[in-house]
């Protein structure tokens, strides 16, 4: 969430063939930003241990993540909608 542009960031955990789970940052971008994978991954990376950085950054419109009525992310959903994402490549 410190990283410029990023309005909202929830990591979740998806089905993966040989690791059982991957981890993956699900972000959605102030209006207008402009985020690149490569230059968030390396943030990420000078400022947590390697095993928490998350394998894949998925970029999302706020409209896609589903919300609790107290502004909370549905986790079930989002974790639905990232495994869509990422078997569409």
């Amino acid at each position: 969430m410190t990283y410029p542009g990023i309005k909202l960031s929830r990591t979740v955990g998806v089905p993966h063939d040989t690791l059982g789970e991957m981890v993956v940052a699900c972000l959605v971008p102030h209006e207008g930003a402009e985020l690149e994978e490569t230059l968030i991954r390396d943030f990420l990376k000078a400022r947590l241990a390697s095993y928490k950085v998350p394998r894949r950054l998925l970029f999302f419109e706020e409209q896609e993540i589903a919300m609790t009525g107290s502004d909370k992310v549905k986790a079930d959903a989002l974790v639905r909608r990232a495994t869509e994402k990422l078997a569409r490549g």
